[in-house]
């Protein structure tokens, strides 16, 4: 695959995670609401660690560092981002 092939496939992903991406601030927005709860901090953590983690997994597959974005996605991104996506 040329590099040129391999950032067109690549193109539609990164788009559709800077999508969840910009869905993880709608939905910290909608948990907190009108007020702040000691629940609310929990849910806004884990939403923020989702975020991070798109970034970071973006990154590394612009960059083609597979090896690395194959097991940073299959450890983080299953147990953490996944469920974000259910929403």
């Amino acid at each position: 695959m040329t590099n040129e092939e391999y950032y067109d496939t690549l193109t539609p992903k990164i788009d559709e995670l800077r999508m969840l991406r910009e869905n993880g601030k709608s939905i910290a927005v909608g948990i907190i609401g009108q007020s702040l709860l000691k629940e609310d901090f929990f849910f806004c953590a884990a939403t923020d660690r989702c975020i991070h983690l798109i970034d970071g997994f973006a990154g590394m597959l612009q960059e083609r560092n597979l090896t690395c974005a194959g097991h940073y996605s299959a450890f983080s991104w299953t147990i953490v981002c996944e469920p974000m996506r259910l929403l």
